[in-house]
């Protein structure tokens, strides 16, 4: 061991020259402080001979002469966290030399090197360059599922790119035991539910615009708007821009576009009625219309082509026909509707007397 040690009675200080000790055993314990004779002008090891292990409770000062740690970054080879406070100030984390995470000045988080997020402040905006697959993910350690052909089998949920040219997101729920809880369940609440226009839930589905400009326009009538499969095998239901249609069919002459129940009222036109009250109920399922009128009260007696004023909310498109029963007495028969803006029902029998009358028929609308 080579050592030489100097000591200041006037200040209390030591001081140490050269010194050489063995690798193991303590060789300096101090009591006190050690201090260098001037500021910021001493070294404590080289670049080249390092100390390994440095215990230390608390560094003091900006840092800004340690290197691999600096008042605004922490770095170790091409990995670095890096506080940026010129101009517009962020944080940001670098692995492997590439921008991995940022938070920019306003709050808005982002990855993948993105620096133009379009997201809100406190929002976050995930940028996965040209990376397939899965680029979320929420994982459970009370799920195992099982289906890992599909995604691990903790993962909760999940949302991947569908095509690795033309985009698009698969989103995927699982549960992982036989239950009534859905994988996925989409649920909305609105405050108020007063006015017709007013929806907790709206699924849309567009083309982009054919007029040239940068938004969307209405898909085609034969063409599916939202497509309902089993599986993703066998399609049960696809709503078009037309309406409903079933199976894998979606032309525009098959789809259901308008389904309605509702009630009015008929008129005794030219039947000898005497008091006599009626009401009817429809059900208009595309331009199908089915009706029923029942006499309430009263009595009711009619010839042949005398007619009722049906007053059926929906005008007939042709002719159509009705039959005509009662208890009380029985009388069985039929009539017809015509394509006429008066909606009248014209009998084709005669029979007086009648009470509680029933007339039930069909028609179309166009």
């Amino acid at each position: 061991m080579t050592s030489e040690i100097r000591v200041n009675k006037l200040t209390n200080r030591i001081g140490l020259s050269t010194v050489t000790f063995a690798d193991s055993g303590i060789g300096v314990t101090v009591t006190g402080r050690i201090d260098p004779d001037t500021d910021s002008a001493r070294d404590l090891g080289t670049t080249s001979v390092r100390w390994r292990n440095a215990y230390v409770d608390t560094y003091y000062g900006d840092g800004s002469n340690l290197t691999g740690i600096a008042g605004d970054k922490i770095e170790e080879g091409n990995t670095k966290a890096e506080v940026v406070d010129t101009g517009a100030g962020y944080f940001v984390v670098e692995t492997d030399g590439v921008e991995a995470f940022r938070v920019n000045d306003n709050g808005k988080l982002t990855t993948g090197g993105e620096n133009s997020p379009d997201v809100v402040t406190g929002g976050l905006c995930l940028n996965t360059g040209d990376n397939d697959g899965i680029f979320f993910s929420c994982k459970n350690s009370d799920i195992a599922h099982g289906r890992t052909s599909l995604d691990e089998t903790d993962t909760l949920f999940s949302l991947r790119k569908i095509s690795g040219s033309n985009g698009g997101v698969d989103m995927r729920g699982y549960t992982d035991s036989a239950s009534a809880d859905p994988a996925i369940r989409i649920f909305g609440v609105i405050d108020d539910g007063s006015n017709a226009s007013y929806c907790p839930l709206e699924l849309r589905g567009a083309r982009k615009n054919s007029g040239g400009n940068t938004g969307t326009s209405q898909m085609h009538s034969n063409r599916g708007v939202v497509r309902i499969s089993n599986d993703g095998d066998v399609t049960v239901a696809t709503f078009t821009g037309q309406g409903l249609c079933f199976g894998s069919d979606i032309e525009a002459a098959n789809a259901l576009d308008d389904y309605e129940e509702g009630t009015f009222t008929p008129t005794n036109a030219n039947g000898s009625g005497v008091s006599d009250s009626w009401t009817g109920h429809y059900t208009k399922i595309g331009n199908v219309v089915h009706f029923r009128i029942n006499q309430s009260s009263g009595t009711f007696g009619f010839t042949a082509m005398q007619a009722i004023a049906a007053n059926y909310p929906y005008q007939p498109a042709h002719p159509g026909a009705f039959v005509v029963t009662n208890g009380n007495p029985n009388i069985s028969g039929t009539g017809l509707t015509y394509a006429h803006s008066n909606k009248y029902l014209y009998f084709g029998f005669s029979a007086s007397g009648q009470t509680y009358v029933v007339i039930s028929g069909t028609y179309l609308t166009s």
